[in-house]
């Protein structure tokens, strides 16, 4: 039989009804969590740092009260004292008339030291209206400088230092005195070079004013740039023999002739045979040459001044405006170079240019520091390309003139037009059989150079200055 159906309203629907509770299966639970469980304790609640400290919960009975949640202090016994714990008792007061155990380490007067003492007022003076003061020592109105004991005497290390400064010059004085290299020019030699730099630049800034107004050409404009460089380094020598009261020159200018024509300065500067030449401290120079060379006989940029000039007879001698160079190596090289090079910069500056072909030939006649009797061509023997040109033998050397007359010889078998030789330095020997060197730089004496070029067995070319190789050098080097 069915349930009975009550109404929603009935008595019946108050009575309790049994359920049947569904029972679910008792949860799983591992035989290892007890082992886990202490594990976790042991290991981490002991060493747990994070997280909010875990305090003891206040009690019911004292819950919200004031000051409830602050730590007490631990309650003090009652048998402690009232007056403290320590029971040392502290040394006494020590009277009035005992003496320290250490001693009285002082012998200050404490009574009379700490009396009153008026000051007395610094001098002042008043320097305004209003009344500003500054300490009368301090206002320049007291004398106390020349008051002192040593007042107008110069200082110590003033006199120390003017009598260092007069011990140098006497040294510097002894020493050129001891090298011969330097010497000062008087007041009248000064005077008379100041008036030739004066009377050079009134020349040269008279053909400066001839210049043409229009520069239309490279070689004009050229010719403008050099007058004006002239003009300027010979403003900047008149200023400063013009401040200079006193100016020293080499010995090398004085060996010079006073007097010479255009013929004998073609045949070159002349070097004494007392020339000591210049020192090597005062020049820059390979170091593995040090013991090699005595002196710098001829520095380089006299040798530079030298080959312009040289360049320039050779403008005005040659009339053709081609010319073949003829280059004698491998010592001439050097010079053939640096002459080539002078006579283009004046072609371009003026308005003649002089067009040089280079040609190059090798002569072999030198064993160790001894010209020999043999002659031996190296390189082209074929000059059929001088007929009938203008031929310039440019030659760093000529000594006895052997080498230069059999070159000559062979030459002429070509029939040039015109055949001219110029030579850097010419040898002042006993047995030079005859002038043969139509453009000389420098006339020296019969000592074996190097340098520029000149070798001592293919060594010291690389020198730019012409020097006086050594004994030590020449043993060392020899073949």
């Amino acid at each position: 039989m069915s349930e009975a159906i009550y109404p929603p309203e009935s008595v019946y629907n108050c009575i309790p009804k049994e359920r049947d509770e569904i029972k679910k299966p008792p949860r799983y639970v591992s035989k290892y969590r007890p082992a886990v469980i202490l594990e976790h304790k042991l290991t981490k609640d002991a060493k747990k740092t994070m997280g909010p400290q875990k305090l003891e919960l206040p009690s019911p009975d004292k819950y919200l009260k004031k000051h409830s949640k602050q730590p007490q202090p631990p309650e003090k016994s009652e048998d402690v004292h009232k007056t403290g714990t320590c029971t040392m008792r502290k040394p006494p007061v020590p009277a009035r008339n005992d003496n320290p155990l250490m001693g009285i380490q002082t012998k200050r007067d404490f009574l009379q030291t700490t009396v009153m003492v008026p000051m007395k007022p610094k001098a002042s003076c008043v320097d305004t209206k209003t009344g500003h003061k500054q300490l009368l020592k301090n206002s320049g109105l007291v004398p106390k400088y020349i008051m002192k004991k040593d007042y107008g005497e110069v200082p110590e290390y003033l006199r120390q230092r003017n009598e260092a400064e007069r011990k140098a010059k006497e040294e510097y004085e002894h020493f050129v005195k001891e090298q011969k290299v330097m010497q000062e020019l008087s007041e009248e030699e000064q005077l008379a070079t100041l008036e030739g730099l004066k009377k050079k630049w009134d020349e040269l800034h008279h053909e400066y004013q001839g210049l043409p107004l229009l520069i239309d050409t490279l070689s004009k404009k050229d010719h403008k740039i050099r007058l004006e460089e002239k003009m300027s380094q010979l403003e900047k020598d008149i200023s400063f023999f013009e401040r200079k009261h006193q100016i020293a020159t080499t010995d090398f200018t004085m060996s010079l002739p006073q007097q010479m024509d255009d013929t004998k300065v073609k045949r070159g500067i002349v070097i004494k045979d007392d020339w000591p030449g210049y020192s090597l401290d005062l020049f820059t120079y390979p170091e593995h040459y040090h013991e090699d060379i005595e002196n710098v006989y001829i520095p380089h940029g006299v040798i530079m001044n030298r080959i312009e000039r040289l360049a320039r007879y050779i403008m005005e001698d040659f009339e053709d405006s081609k010319i073949m160079v003829l280059c004698v190596l491998k010592g001439g090289y050097k010079f053939c170079a640096d002459l080539v090079e002078f006579i283009k910069v004046l072609g371009r500056s003026s308005n003649r240019y002089l067009e040089t072909r280079v040609e190059f030939i090798r002569l072999k006649s030198y064993l160790n520091d001894q010209s020999t009797e043999d002659l031996h061509i190296i390189g082209s023997s074929d000059l059929s390309f001088l007929r009938g040109k203008s031929v310039l033998i440019v030659e760093a050397i000529v000594d006895t003139g052997k080498t230069m007359k059999a070159l000559l010889k062979h030459v002429e078998t070509f029939e040039p037009k015109m055949v001219k030789v110029a030579g850097l330095l010419v040898k002042r020997v006993s047995n030079m059989e005859e002038s043969l060197t139509n453009y000389v730089g420098f006339e020296i004496p019969n000592q074996f150079v190097v340098g520029y070029a000149l070798d001592y067995n293919e060594y010291f070319r690389d020198l730019n200055h012409i020097c006086v190789i050594s004994k030590k050098g020449k043993m060392k080097y020899k073949i």
